[in-house]
């Protein structure tokens, strides 16, 4: 299976990143009570940072998403991204309920850098999934829908898509009961999207969402009596504590650099990154590290 992405779609929104996660071998059965914790922490903290819900919905991630939304004509209060979904959801009335393990934990990830990830089990996908247009009419069962009142896409309405049938409405808005993510799911794709422009510093919030994500499904599938336990917690810390501190740290550097206004700290940034820049090994180590990639 790939992601491919109709070149009306590029053209159109140029700025559209997409990251793609496949998982196998996964046990998605029963609940993990360490997720539900961890997201309603996360829904606790947003509350905490931001005093009105609209402040929250004017961060970067998904007031682009919004802007986006609103740019195909439809009205994000009524017809939401997913990300802004739930981020409202959360901040006024706590996360949603449990689904499964891989579900709830693609919702962590969400809710925590705040965009948009969706998911497919993957054996139920025919063929490639192509992000394009709706040619309009097309068949769709969201998920607990009524297979026998199928609703119809839009004409050109944004859609994800299989060779079998429409995957998604409105982009991300909603999925599909046909292909979502149970408890009998073996193999899944997952789908981190981003609708504004990337720089690599701001890049990382992305990159470390997979990572959590990919961490978590790992750790959960590995110990399914008990995911809860201390032993798993601290075995996620560890595995992620140093990448994250790491990266914040970079950034922070980074960012204090490219403000820096003396003329001395200007010229030494400049020599820094023209060093950098000419040793071909040390840059190609600091653009895989910048993209996420092992």
């Amino acid at each position: 299976m790939q992601l491919r992405i109709d070149p009306a779609v590029v053209r159109r929104y140029p700025d559209l990143h997409i990251a793609v996660l496949i998982a196998e071998g996964l046990d998605n059965r029963g609940q993990a009570e360490v997720l539900r914790a961890a997201m309603q922490s996360e829904a606790e903290r947003l509350r905490a940072r931001f005093d009105q819900l609209a402040a929250l919905l004017d961060t970067p991630p998904l007031a682009a998403w919004q802007r986006t939304y609103r740019a195909m004509g439809l009205q994000p209060k009524k017809v939401a991204p997913a990300s802004v979904s739930l981020a409202r959801r959360a901040y006024k009335s706590g996360p949603p309920p449990a689904l499964s393990p891989a579900v709830d934990a693609y919702l962590l990830a969400s809710l925590r850098h705040l965009v948009p990830i969706g998911g497919h089990d993957l054996d139920t996908i025919v063929g490639d999934i192509v992000l394009r247009g709706s040619c309009g009419g097309e068949p769709f069962v969201g998920i607990g829908g009524d297979p026998d009142v199928p609703e119809s896409t839009l004409a050109d309405e944004l859609v994800y898509a299989d060779v079998r049938s429409v995957l998604t409405r409105h982009w991300n808005h909603r999925d599909c009961e046909r292909a979502k993510i149970s408890a009998s799911t073996t193999r899944l794709v997952l789908m981190a999207e981003s609708a504004h422009v990337v720089p690599p510093i701001g890049a990382q919030g992305l990159n470390m969402s997979l990572a959590d994500l990919a961490a978590l499904l790992d750790l959960t599938g590995r110990h399914r009596d008990d995911p809860g336990q201390p032993a798993v917690t601290e075995t996620f810390h560890r595995r992620r504590h140093l990448e994250v501190q790491g990266r914040v740290t970079g950034i922070d550097f980074l960012n204090r650099a490219s403000m820096a206004e003396t003329p001395l700290l200007r010229d030494l940034r400049a020599r820094a990154l023209g060093a950098l820049y000419s040793a071909r090994p040390v840059r190609q180590m600091l653009m895989r590290a910048g993209l996420g990639v092992r």
